[in-house]
């Protein structure tokens, strides 16, 4: 009996010492995280920080997410914030966001979306579908690019078979607006309530049955002047609008889902 009595002894000793070993390791790790975390920190303004954390919390489902997943352009946020704080050790520290910004180290925001079905034919040409506005916090002038992605498809069917599945002869699409200004609404567009005119972005695979998902960006350094004056003009407070468009009897703009999404620098000061 008194032999059990040592071997118990013994096991909750082993047992204890371990749990103890295994406390003060995860201490340790969450400390060295920390560490890190603020090495990092150095590197950013309250933005940047604002924006790790938004990170987390979508990956952790503590915000609402869009229903139409956001196609990641830019580095990582870990990447962006490494090539900072090495940057910022052979730099001076005001070199580092220009640097920076001219490498594209631009960080995804995303703006709008849709997921709301939508029928365009000839007589409603040019409806709006989603508008997104440029956040009011944004810097001025640091929209560095704009995403468009749209699920589309026509009618499906044609009577020019030696097109279909091309988008040559396609008479369905959308294009890209700037809403005015409610103060600078013109009263007699809005009561003719003529369309939003704007720039093509995406035309429909022609007489096509299936879905398609087509994805276009527009940076501030495309090689189009129009398309980079377009996304260096907006600014805090503008709005813009992808609106779907169809031409000629029987031609049908169906319309499944889009989203807005849009690049700023991820580092504007050290």
């Amino acid at each position: 009996m008194a032999e059990s009595s040592g071997i118990e002894f013994v096991w909750y000793i082993v047992f204890g010492t371990s749990l103890s070993i295994l406390t003060v390791f995860m201490i340790f790790l969450i400390v060295d995280h920390f560490i890190e975390y603020a090495k990092r920190a150095e590197t950013e303004n309250a933005s940047e920080a604002w924006l790790r954390i938004f990170h987390t919390m979508s990956k952790a489902n503590l915000l609402p997410t869009y229903p139409v997943a956001m196609p990641e352009i830019g580095p990582k946020p870990s990447e962006t914030y490494e090539m900072a704080f090495l940057l910022s050790k052979v730099l001076l520290p005001d070199l580092v966001p220009a640097i920076m910004d001219m490498a594209e180290f631009w960080a995804d925001v995303p703006l709008a979306t849709n997921i709301h079905e939508m029928r365009v034919t000839e007589e409603n040409a040019g409806s709006v579908y989603l508008v997104a506005e440029i956040p009011e916090n944004f810097p001025p002038k640091g929209l560095r690019s704009l995403t468009f992605s749209v699920t589309s498809r026509d009618q499906g069917f044609t009577n020019f078979e030696q097109f279909r599945h091309t988008y040559h002869h396609s008479h369905t699409w959308f294009e890209v607006a700037v809403l005015p200004d409610d103060d600078e609404k013109d009263t007699e567009q809005e009561e003719t309530k003529s369309p939003p005119l704007g720039k093509w972005i995406i035309t429909n695979i022609h007489a096509d049955k299936e879905w398609e998902t087509h994805t276009v960006t527009w940076s501030c350094n495309d090689e189009d002047e129009e398309i980079s004056e377009f996304v260096t003009s907006l600014q805090p407070g503008s709005k813009i609008a992808i609106t779907a468009w169809a031409r000629y009897p029987a031609w049908v703009n169906n319309v499944r889902s889009a989203r807005i999404d849009c690049q700023i620098p991820a580092v504007r000061k050290l």
